[in-house]
């Protein structure tokens, strides 16, 4: 028999994989962030170079830090790109669009579009809209009608998937573990 708290957690004690996910996830949080609060982000943020953290390969980094990359598919469920003017986010490398960083699942993009690769969103906005090169790919098609809303009057942001769009522990165990009704 499984007994829940109001909460859902089992007997009120959390998943130890769950609080290690939750804790790894405030870490790429924190380089998502960029607040130059951390030495290690801020390492993190040479190591990586030219790359966002959607796009980092990591194949040479350490067990922890593979683990860690893993968990970008959740983090992508928690974070949300507010787009003002575009400026503050890479066009292909960032995971802005509901199919993630178009690099990854639009890989001709670049050519396709004649947008380089180090292209920023804000060179498909102009004048507070969404200006596509024209084109009859398929792909571009999808990508272009799947387009978030702009909010030209503020700054591009990245928000967390809560009531108070902060990160916090909390937010990111429901993100992984989503509670579950409480049997009586």
């Amino acid at each position: 028999m499984d007994y829940q708290t109001k909460r859902g957690r089992r007997l009120g004690i959390r998943s130890l994989t769950t609080t290690n996910q939750a804790l790894m996830l405030k870490q790429l949080w924190r380089i998502l962030q960029n607040d130059g609060t951390s030495i290690w982000v801020d390492w993190i943020q040479r190591y990586r170079r030219h790359s966002t953290i959607w796009t980092f390969n990591g194949a040479l980094g350490s067990w922890g830090w593979k683990k860690m990359l893993k968990l970008r598919p959740l983090l992508q469920r928690g974070v949300i790109y507010k787009i003002g003017d575009g400026s503050s986010f890479s066009l292909w490398q960032d995971a802005w669009h509901e199919r993630g960083p178009l690099c990854l699942t639009f890989p001709q993009g670049p050519e396709v579009t004649g947008l380089p690769l180090s292209s920023s969103l804000s060179s498909v906005i102009q004048s507070n809209q969404w200006c596509w090169p024209a084109s009859t790919d398929a792909d571009i098609i999808g990508i272009t009608s799947q387009l978030p809303p702009l909010h030209p009057s503020a700054a591009d942001c990245i928000s967390w998937r809560s009531s108070s769009g902060k990160f916090t522990f909390l937010a990111a165990v429901s993100l992984i573990q989503p509670t579950t009704p409480r049997v009586s």
